[in-house]
């Protein structure tokens, strides 16, 4: 686009309810950095739906976002925290894959989806082709609309990143010469338009800082739950590692069967090694002859 178009929240929900009416998803990455209304924007947005329900619809967990994608019809789910769901460095996760399937495979429940993340690039890759627009949250109560490009056979990217990125560099460059330069976010290929917004009320500030408080409790519970099972799994495999039962194939396998990543579980063989005051790190007990594959079995169905 060659000029700067404007956008209301009015206008931005009639968008998102009149693809759902044509049979099309909504999936909306809303980024920005931390304090700059991300969530205040997401709730405001989803407020101008009666069966929008804050309590029943705002989630953290990618365990809750796949359940609410999943069993829901022309619904709603707004994940918080993205970044706990979609960080692009836990693109082995099992969970993950599922949830990015269950974006796929699902497009026909028709729920508005919508997803806070503090840098959009910090998202999986497959994961950021499931999003068909990105809100920029630039300053309290200012956003830059983005659209993903669609109908391209011989390109992987459909955010145009190579190019926009080639945009930002240049525009730095200017700033650094010129604190005063205004950046010409239309220039962006994917520029749909700046949003401008009021902020929550009172109320529903309160209302969404008592659920955010409750739910994100309960999830760092889990989390802490789930790293105590975790426990006996790296102390098994410290003992076995020890006894000089793995070569690096085994031990990768032996990860990923855990669901685990095995560059992860590495550093943390590594770190135990250290806290233990054994010299010696995973490299060097990791044996050269390639273990016989029934013990690979064998080390593999002890997890």
């Amino acid at each position: 686009m060659g000029k700067q178009v404007s956008w209301t929240i009015t206008e931005l929900v009639k968008m998102f309810d009149d693809r759902r009416k044509n049979e099309y998803d909504c999936n909306v990455l809303v980024t920005g950095l931390t304090g700059k209304g991300k969530s205040s924007f997401i709730l405001k947005t989803l407020s101008r739906f009666k069966e929008f329900k804050i309590g029943k619809h705002m989630i953290y967990s990618r365990e809750d976002t796949i359940r609410l994608l999943r069993d829901q019809k022309f619904s709603f789910c707004w994940n918080d925290e993205l970044i706990a769901s979609g960080y692009k460095r836990e693109h082995w996760n099992n969970l993950q894959i599922q949830l990015i399937k269950i974006l796929t495979q699902y497009r026909c429940n028709w729920n508005i989806f919508m997803a806070a993340l503090p840098v959009f690039f910090t998202a999986d890759k497959e994961m950021l082709k499931q999003f068909s627009l990105n809100v920029d949250v630039i300053g309290r109560g200012v956003g830059i609309l983005h659209m993903r490009k669609n109908g391209r056979r011989y390109t992987d990217d459909p955010w145009d990143t190579k190019y926009n990125s080639k945009l930002e560099e240049s525009w730095s460059k200017t700033l650094q010469n010129n604190p005063n330069f205004r950046i010409p976010y239309w220039k962006y290929t994917t520029y749909a338009g700046h949003i401008y917004w009021n902020d929550i009320t009172k109320k529903q500030r309160e209302t969404y800082e008592k659920i955010r408080d409750k739910k994100k409790a309960i999830l760092a519970e889990q989390m802490e739950n789930a790293d105590k099972k975790e426990k006996p799994f790296y102390e098994n495999v410290y003992d076995l590692l020890m006894q000089k039962k793995f070569d690096d194939k085994s031990l990768e396998a032996t990860s990923i069967v855990a669901n685990k990543n095995p560059t992860v579980v590495r550093a943390q063989l590594n770190k135990m090694l250290k806290e233990r005051n054994i010299k010696d790190r995973v490299k060097d007990l990791l044996v050269e002859t390639p273990i016989h594959m029934n013990v690979n079995r064998e080390l593999i169905e002890n997890f």
